[in-house]
């Protein structure tokens, strides 16, 4: 379908698979809202996609191939409104919230996209918030990119240069932080992550990613390799400080190098960083 010919509004496009436990939460908020809920089932065991269908979303069926960006890029393909909205099967919406926020959101001629709220709820109540690119408009420039910790970033930073997402007041609940969803989750991740090292050993992004998630095991050596790695390839990036995580992985790499004991190498990257 092209720019001209989809409708005004908005599509909200999940993908998932085993997802019985979640979707009526994700799905019928979503259906109060949007104009169309796209589902894309990526290989269920379970009555995921009946269920989605019941509850009213188009469903489709995409094989799962160990890379997110393809698999809701395909979902992006089944959209047929002006704006994406893309959530997981462990979200929801503030219905009242959405209602009045998302009308005049989606009216800006200037905004091609919106950083959304995300509030990381766990087991034991704690709430970690974050903010994400989830709100596009339905243009084929803007696309995933990354096997894994997917975003459309990229897209937008290359089509709009210097132009920054706004950030909505718009809140989603993410309900997957459970102890043994993370733990699994986490396997998973890991095993694209690693695949995606050995297709690209110099992605700048796949190896700040996989130095948190070392960090996170307790692997403070292997964690610094890969944060060393990450912060050589972007030193001398005349645009370093336009990758939003740049401040992080200074940091997370000179806190590694502390741990580690290595003070010598610790100056060297802080002087190395305030001459830059």
């Amino acid at each position: 379908m092209s720019a001209d010919s989809r409708f005004p509004g908005l599509s909200v496009v999940m993908i998932g698979r085993n997802e019985t436990a979640y979707l009526r939460q994700a799905i019928i908020p979503a259906m109060q809202v949007a104009d169309e809920v796209v589902f894309v089932d990526t290989g269920s065991a379970d009555a995921s996609a009946a269920l989605a269908k019941a509850l009213g979303a188009r469903v489709f069926f995409f094989p799962w191939c160990d890379d997110f960006s393809k698999a809701k890029n395909f979902a992006i393909e089944q959209a047929r409104h002006a704006w994406i909205l893309n959530i997981d099967c462990d979200e929801c919406l503030d219905v009242r919230q959405a209602r009045k926020i998302l009308p005049q959101a989606l009216c800006r001629n200037e905004e091609v996209a919106y950083r959304l709220r995300i509030d990381n709820v766990r087991d034991n109540g704690e709430c970690l918030t974050s903010t994400a690119l989830r709100l596009f408009r339905h243009d084929a420039r803007i696309r995933f990119s990354n096997p894994i910790h997917e975003s459309v970033g990229e897209a937008l930073y290359r089509h709009w240069p210097g132009r920054r997402p706004s950030e909505l007041p718009l809140r989603l609940m993410h309900w997957g932080y459970s102890e043994a969803s993370t733990a699994e989750k986490s396997e998973r991740n890991w095993h694209i992550l690693q695949q995606w090292l050995v297709r690209e050993p110099d992605n700048i992004f796949a190896n700040y990613k996989a130095g948190q998630n070392l960090l996170g095991k307790g692997e403070v050596a292997r964690a610094s390799t890969r944060f060393g790695h990450a912060f050589g390839l972007l030193l001398h990036h005349p645009e370093r400080q336009t990758y939003p995580y740049w401040p992080d992985l200074v940091q997370q790499y000179l806190a590694c190098l502390r741990t580690a004991g290595a003070e010598g190498a610790f100056d060297r990257v802080r002087a190395l960083v305030t001459a830059g």
